[in-house]
């Protein structure tokens, strides 16, 4: 896990090392153990490394590949072992015991192929000598960081985008449609714009080409999860086996360091299901982070408890106060790390377990982010599971499922059902409610539609490449980098994905639970109170709390933001606000996505056109 920088100059001058060292000693956090360059005639590159695999300096970035190509590289590749072994096998050989090496030994075999043979994550940009080109890569997930921007005199390549405030050149005007996106949508990450006119990122599984010679730059799509077939002769038993068998692979391989492992454990089944798996492999230890909280209705101890209890694992506990958000100034930091304002206080609780994971000295952690988002975790995925079996005609079938998962939430029948058919007419009401905030000028010029799906399998799809895994990704992999931390996520192996997009919705979501094929394949690990569990927290946090707790700053802030965004908003969320600390209307999370937004405007000083 590192940090990665490129700069093109298309006027062909030699890139002044003060440049690409400027742009590097900003994400100093991504790698504190190394940095390293490599100058060519009209470009550089920059590395930070935080050493994982192969401590030594045979490890250390840029690497030179037999005078043929170099790389600077920002991820794990998990199955590089195996690869080395097929590469072998043609008379390759290894002066390292890094995976940085195997990718320069891969792309030389294969070329640009090599990336369907990685199960990893990674950024990286190879320099080919001969061809004088860049070839650049994201993984099929976006689990690292690949953001870029051409200028008029340069072409930009970064893991995160506060490195281009290094840049004279470098402008940070907003970017209109994706505020809109964020402010009213609650929607960040879902396309290759970002809040910041002009730098996009490159999308989870694309390559970009960059010719050096005529400054001639295309991206390509190499990895498209829809072209994923159904498997429809897999039987329920089978589907559980072969689930149990792919993700113990899957949380084996990522086990791979030469640094001590840890783990997030929220007494999730997602986060349980990895820490109960690495039990099972003898030989291993695994200290555990856990986040808890004083407000009972989010506090997830109790289970914590019983898969430490479980597993014999050390269990490490904190419980943050919201009130050090803004105490000790940590909005800003988390603000500014992100590089975007952030959606909820969730990113707190986040940033402090990877904090304290720091404190104990753990570079690696495991969790269980994606889980959610292909086998249909969300209550969300039960309601469109029970419309699409209504539309279908098989209504004694949704009869049984609604009556199956109401007693599972411990509701009336009546209510899910009623639940179920609110949930299909109003989602889009109530984002068009959070545009009484804004101006009639704003609104007109920016409004982005939501996309409204109607099963299971679109929804998923939505989730995975739009709403919610690309801002999870983001989320986790700036908050673990902070604390100079690689976050590894086995539930986002390319083999398991795959295999369990191929299954049927009714594997995923059956007799009114969510996650089945998981449940099912990890019974014999997973304790009956994880098991057996169907209601579902992930990092929240009280943000309606904090907002209450610190109104008067938070109020100042949105008189601020109305005052200074030249018409973005108008008074009508101060009356809200008002209303809202008098107890007489409730909570709107727009509250916080303005709060946040007109911080990350002060401290990237954006400008507004």
């Amino acid at each position: 896990m590192c940090g990665i920088s490129a700069i093109i100059n298309t006027n062909n001058n030699k890139v002044p090392r003060d440049e690409i060292k400027a742009m590097n000693d900003i994400v100093f956090h991504r790698g504190p153990d190394q940095e390293g360059f490599y100058e060519g005639l009209n470009f550089a590159l920059g590395h930070r490394r935080l050493s994982i695999i192969d401590l030594t300096i045979s490890g250390a970035q840029p690497m030179i590949y037999h005078d043929k190509y170099v790389l600077v590289y920002n991820g794990e590749i998990f199955n590089y072992l195996e690869i080395k072994e097929e590469l072998k096998q043609f008379g390759y050989s290894f002066s390292s015991s890094s995976d940085t090496e195997v990718i320069l030994a891969a792309y030389d075999k294969w070329g640009d192929d090599c990336v369907l043979k990685f199960n990893g994550m990674w950024a990286f940009i190879l320099f080919d000598i001969k061809k004088n080109s860049l070839f650049c890569s994201r993984d099929r997930f976006g689990i690292k960081p690949f953001n870029y921007i051409a200028l008029p005199s340069k072409f930009l390549i970064a893991s995160e985008i506060k490195q281009f405030t290094a840049i004279k050149e470098f402008e940070p005007n907003l970017n209109y449609k994706e505020a809109y996106n964020y402010l009213v949508n609650s929607h960040l990450n879902t396309n290759e714009d970002t809040l910041f006119e002009g730098v996009r990122v490159l999308l989870p599984g694309y390559n970009l080409n960059y010719n050096l010679n005529n400054h001639n730059c295309y991206v390509k799509q190499y990895y498209n999860i829809e072209k994923i077939k159904k498997n429809r002769s897999i039987t329920f038993s089978q589907a559980s086996k072969q689930f149990s068998e792919i993700f113990k692979n899957a949380v084996k391989i990522r086990l791979r360091s030469d640094v001590e492992v840890g783990a997030c454990l929220s007494g999730g089944l997602d986060s349980s299901s990895i820490v109960c798996e690495v039990k099972q492999m003898n030989g291993n230890e695994l200290k555990t982070f856990s986040v808890c909280f004083s407000e009972k209705q989010i506090n997830e101890e109790k289970f914590i408890d019983v898969v430490a209890k479980k597993s014999g694992f050390e269990s490490v506990k904190i419980y943050p106060e919201m009130s050090e958000l803004i105490d000790q100034k940590i909005f800003n930091k988390l603000v500014y790390h992100q590089d975007q304002p952030i959606l909820s206080g969730s990113h707190f609780a986040e940033f402090a377990l990877f904090s304290k994971a720091n404190e104990h000295k753990i570079k690696v952690m495991l969790d269980g982010q994606g889980a959610d988002e292909f086998m249909a975790g969300y209550m969300s995925f039960f309601y469109k599971f029970f419309l699409s079996l209504i539309r279908k005609g098989k209504f004694l079938f949704a009869i049984k499922e609604i009556y199956q998962f109401s007693k599972n939430q411990k509701r009336s029948f009546l209510f899910i059902s009623a639940k179920a058919f609110l949930y299909s007419i109003t989602n889009q009401r109530n984002k068009d409610k959070h545009k009484l905030y804004f101006s009639d000028l704003f609104k007109d010029r920016n409004y982005k539609a939501q996309k409204n799906t109607k099963s299971v399998y679109h929804e998923s799809l939505l989730q995975i490449n739009e709403t919610s895994i690309p801002y999870q990704l983001h989320s986790e992999d700036r908050n673990s980098m902070m604390s100079s931390i690689e976050s590894r996520l086995p539930f986002l192996d390319f083999n398991l994905t795959e295999f369990i997009f191929s299954l049927p919705d009714s594997y995923k979501l059956k007799n009114g639970i969510t996650k089945a094929v998981l449940r099912s394949g990890l019974k014999d690990i997973l304790p009956e109170e994880i098991l057996n569990r169907h209601n579902k927290i992930g990092f929240a946090t009280p943000d309606e709390i904090f907002i209450r707790k610190n109104h008067s700053s938070v109020r100042n802030n949105l008189v601020e933001a109305i005052k200074d965004t030249k018409g973005i908003f108008n008074n009508s969320i101060l009356e809200y606000f008002d209303e809202f600390v008098q107890e007489k209307k409730p909570y709107n999370s727009v509250i916080f996505r303005i709060y946040s937004f007109n911080i990350w405007l002060k401290i990237f000083k954006v400008k507004l056109n």
